[in-house]
């Protein structure tokens, strides 16, 4: 069992999540969340999934839809970091949309290759 602050910072963020979805069911609109990954989550070859999410658990469970921008390779039907990934979103501008779960048929869920145009902060299919 984690430490006392742990625990603390665990509930802290289950307690904003619960509130935030009042709000989005109270006045039926969406609220999109940014979350850090875990620690472990930005080596270069790590296995990314939606235990990736920082403080995950309620995380998971309350989202309508999940997703980690990163740049990754597939191997048997897992998403790993690449190695220097970095560096070579720096040079080439390359990025994956890795989508872990989606509700209520909202869309697809898998990788979505991507191109980030830094100067224009453009975004667009890859």
């Amino acid at each position: 069992m984690g430490c006392p602050s742990d625990r603390e910072e665990r509930h802290r963020v289950d307690d904003i999540i619960s509130k935030l979805t009042d709000v989005a069911q109270k006045y039926n609109t969406p609220i999109v969340a940014i979350s850090e990954l875990a620690r472990d989550s930005y080596k270069s070859g790590q296995r990314l999934s939606m235990a990736s999410f920082k403080e995950t658990g309620n995380i998971e469970y309350a989202a309508s839809w999940l997703g980690i921008l990163a740049l990754v390779e597939e191997e048997n039907g897992e998403y790993k970091l690449k190695e220097n990934w970095e560096t070579l979103i720096q040079s080439d501008g390359n990025i994956d949309l890795i989508v872990f779960k989606t509700k209520r048929g909202t869309g697809r869920t898998g990788r979505i290759p991507l191109k980030l145009d830094r100067d224009k902060m453009i975004i667009r299919d890859r």
